[in-house]
């Protein structure tokens, strides 16, 4: 009878020592898997993402770098897309400048600085007051 304890035993201890080394090899499968992203992402890649499926022991940690991931990812979108939008109303401003420089000089009357609401405005807040002589027309710029 003790025999047939002892080997229940045996078995029950081989079927746990089983599973935590099938437990431990897919939590090494899961760390490998968020350290890839985590590379990839530093590397730049923000289209990347965690694939731990959901009854994994580290889902919880993969959903919240891919929700961290997707949430840096739309930070860039949207400061790209206002930094393209401040570049063209810059260039919009730089235009108008000109033109009304033109216009201006054309008329022989006197040009005022208007505030833009650009980056222009710390230029044309140097620029007022200021008398600008510029060199006779066929000689070379300095560097």
């Amino acid at each position: 009878m003790k025999a047939l304890e002892r080997a229940n035993k045996a078995e029950v201890i081989a079927q746990l020592e089983h599973t935590i080394v099938e437990q431990k090899k897919e939590m090494d499968e899961g760390i490998q898997q968020i350290l890839y992203t985590l590379i990839q992402a530093a590397n730049g890649d923000m289209n990347v993402r965690t694939p731990l499926a959901q009854q994994h022991a580290l889902w919880q940690v993969g959903v919240g770098l891919n929700t961290l991931l997707a949430r840096l990812q739309n930070a860039r979108f949207q400061q790209a897309k206002l930094s393209e939008r401040e570049l063209q109303q810059i260039k919009l401003e730089i235009k108008r400048l000109i033109y009304s420089i033109q216009q201006a000089k054309r008329m022989q009357t006197p040009f005022w600085l208007v505030s833009t609401g650009t980056d222009i405005d710390s230029l044309l807040s140097e620029l007022r007051g200021c008398s600008l002589l510029l060199p006779p027309p066929n000689t070379e710029r300095r560097r």
